[in-house]
């Protein structure tokens, strides 16, 4: 990963090379465009805001061409140009942040403005989002003979996912610009700062008035109704998905704490895909704000604070 860090940083031609090429892997691994994004970051935060937008206007120009090439659909083109602006866009807006502040924490509580701003746009732009996932669930099932094309017998399960739907992808959106964010943040540690991003990331807190905005945001979807509370629904899913991430900082901090080594860490991560304990995961980075868990597991060293730059 250090090596490829550094070829991205060789200049804005390698910079584009990766981003061109790893968006277009991302087509058939989603989880490579998490790469795409790192590299803007890491550009980003390494040489400005200028640089990453050269980048990110490099691949764009670059896939474009490819793809015009490769294929007759330009709508096809159009839609893959799309997707590669919502991934990358949004980690180079947090990279800026980052950049200016050094504050990791505001970075990540930022993020939640983008899954917010993709819930408000969603519910702005169709009224009723949960209507058009349902029709759209109720086509691809109807389409399909395999499942004998009876909405009625998945009622249940397409009523459920259409009321899901903006929200797991508003959630999937934060955690994209998260973890591309981090990625960046990372290679620019080994590259320049070794030990500078675990620093970070053990400190990671997003501050109280984030916590309030959270707590705010689950009271409304509980109580109200309407437009107004599915909204508050989908809300829930991106501050919960910040507060993944303090506290998985939290249990970062505790392991090194007590020198548990990486099995119990890799144990918590394969153990994340119980619903029920990502929630409270989230609950325990919330409560962080005012316990300060972090504060009763000392570590044995610390290492020094990130710099910027």
């Amino acid at each position: 990963m250090k090596a490829l860090a550094s070829f991205i940083m060789r200049g804005p031609m390698q910079a584009v090379m990766v981003v061109t090429l790893t968006s277009a892997l991302s087509i058939l691994l989603s989880p490579v465009q998490l790469v795409t994004a790192g590299a803007v970051a890491l550009v980003t935060l390494r040489n400005g805001w200028r640089s990453g937008l050269l980048v990110i206007a490099g691949g764009a120009a670059a896939a474009g061409l490819l793809g015009y090439f490769a294929t007759t659909n330009h709508a096809l083109v159009a839609g893959f140009l799309v997707s590669m602006a919502v991934v990358v866009v949004p980690v180079w807006l947090l990279a800026i942040v980052l950049r200016s502040t050094i504050a990791l924490g505001l970075a990540v509580a930022l993020a939640s403005v983008v899954g917010a701003l993709f819930v408000f746009g969603m519910h702005g732009a169709v009224g009723d989002p949960a209507a058009l996932w349902r029709g759209v669930f109720e086509q691809a099932l109807a389409a399909n003979p395999a499942l004998g094309g009876d909405a009625d017998q998945f009622g249940v399960v397409i009523e459920m996912m259409a009321g899901l739907m903006t929200g797991l992808l508003a959630a999937a959106l934060v955690t994209t610009s998260v973890l591309g964010l981090f990625l960046g943040r990372w290679w620019q540690a080994l590259l320049y700062n070794p030990g500078g991003f675990r620093d970070e990331f053990l400190r990671l807190d997003l501050g109280r008035t984030a916590a309030i905005v959270a707590i705010v945001v689950a009271v409304a979807a509980k109580l109200l109704d309407g437009g107004i509370g599915a909204i508050a629904g989908d809300l829930t899913w991106v501050v919960t998905t910040v507060y993944v991430f303090v506290g998985a900082a939290i249990f970062h901090h505790i392991a090194a704490a007590k020198g548990w080594g990486k099995g119990p860490v890799v144990a918590f991560y394969f153990a994340m895909i119980i619903p029920h304990l990502v929630f409270l995961v989230a609950v325990v980075g919330w409560v962080d704000t005012w316990a300060k868990f972090r504060s009763r597991f000392p570590l044995p060293s610390q290492p020094g604070a990130s710099k910027a730059e």
